[in-house]
């Protein structure tokens, strides 16, 4: 995992290639963290205030298979 300082970001590798998401704040007090691919292959991780780094790569690496096929 590589993690950003300017800007929440972090990446897991999935196969040869890496995932790179930016990590923001969910507005939602739902516990379940949010992933969106944009068009643009942008990944973003809508995460709850409580959540923590571990629990968020946890579930980007769930949805990574999911996430590589959007990106495609």
């Amino acid at each position: 995992m590589i993690y950003s300082t300017r800007q929440k970001t972090a990446s897991i590798q999935y196969g040869d290639s890496a995932i790179e998401f930016a990590i923001e704040p969910r507005s939602t007090d739902t516990p379940k963290v949010l992933i969106k691919v944009h068009p643009d292959c942008r990944v973003v991780a809508h995460a709850p205030p409580l959540a923590s780094d571990d629990e968020i790569i946890q579930a980007v690496k769930k949805r990574a298979r999911w996430i590589h096929r959007q990106m495609r």
